[in-house]
């Protein structure tokens, strides 16, 4: 295969010779001595002026015509040649990329699931405005972009969105233990089923990226305060027990009905101190905001004033 390349690139190259004679006035049976000879770009590189005069190319001027065109072709040709090994070699680093992706991909013989970049934000209820704002970066919110599973579901994220917002499971509002979750849209709506061809399925991120057809993928994890009207404060097996059990738990454990009923407001009593201090802290955190806000702006205030002093006396300076 290589040699039939060569062949064919040699019939061209004398091609290329014979029509560049013919424009030069060269007559035919010349023209037929150089194709009798093969003499392509290489030989006439390599041949003297003598062996070009046996030829028939008798001339001064033809000969360094040909010598210049022929140099031409042999420099278009080098550069054809780096530049076909410069692209077998791009097609080398290619196709070892790809093996060494599909590598990595596989791992114990089962190929790795598929990625998708997500965008993570915070956004917590605001009690006054019973609305959910958004977490600044300051108060350990922000926007996160992280690479998830096309196949996790809603509890995936939302564990993956706590493990990056709840540090150690505390955050400025509080710890994770004393809020519920969830995942909504941008527009703060719960995003627990997707309906796709008016079916209503539940919720995974590969659902999601086909329902809203969007490039970039941004989820909110939503975040409330326990109340203590919230079924969730309570223990999943205190209001699932029958009453039966409860008191025979009361028995066997000592305490009377007085007993059990004093330590649930105890209970109740340390979590709304607990809400307290959190919405304390909260009220500070703004009213310091605000100081600083008010600071900021008497500065700018003085330094206006002060370039208007400066311009005033400047007017006034003869």
């Amino acid at each position: 295969m290589a040699e039939r390349a060569e062949t064919l690139e040699t019939c061209s190259d004398l091609l290329k010779v014979c029509n560049f004679l013919q424009t030069r006035g060269v007559t035919q049976d010349i023209i037929e001595s150089f194709k009798y000879e093969k003499m392509h770009v290489e030989a006439i590189t390599q041949a003297k002026d003598n062996e070009l005069l046996l030829l028939g190319l008798d001339k001064k001027g033809d000969i360094l015509s040909l010598r210049n065109f022929v140099q031409k072709l042999s420099k278009e040709s080098s550069n054809d040649e780096k530049r076909s090994k410069k692209m077998s070699l791009l097609h080398k680093v290619l196709e070892n990329g790809k093996q060494k992706k599909s590598l990595r991909q596989q791992k114990d013989g089962k190929v790795l699931p598929k990625m998708q970049k997500v965008q993570l934000v915070w956004v917590h209820l605001d009690a006054e405005k019973q609305s959910f704002v958004s977490v600044r970066m300051d108060k350990g919110g922000g926007t996160r972009e992280v690479e998830i599973e096309l196949n996790a579901d809603k509890d995936d994220i939302i564990g993956i969105a706590k493990s990056i917002f709840f540090t150690d499971g505390n955050s400025n509002f509080g710890p994770e233990q004393l809020m519920t979750f969830g995942l909504a849209n941008f527009q703060h709506k719960d995003i627990s089923t997707i309906k796709l061809s008016g079916v209503h399925l539940a919720f995974t991120l590969q659902r999601y990226v086909e329902k809203c057809k969007m490039c970039r993928v941004r989820l909110y994890l939503t975040s409330k305060i326990n109340t203590l009207d919230d079924v969730s404060l309570l223990k999943p097996a205190d209001h699932l027990k029958p009453a039966s059990t409860s008191k025979l738990e009361r028995k066997e454990s000592g305490l009377n009905d007085d007993e059990t009923k004093s330590r649930t407001l105890t209970k109740l009593e340390e979590r709304r101190k607990i809400i307290s201090e959190q919405d304390a802290d909260y009220e500070e955190s703004l009213a310091t905001d605000k100081a600083k806000r008010e600071k900021l702006m008497k500065e700018v205030q003085d330094v206006q004033q002060q370039n208007k002093l400066q311009q005033a006396r400047l007017l006034r300076i003869p």
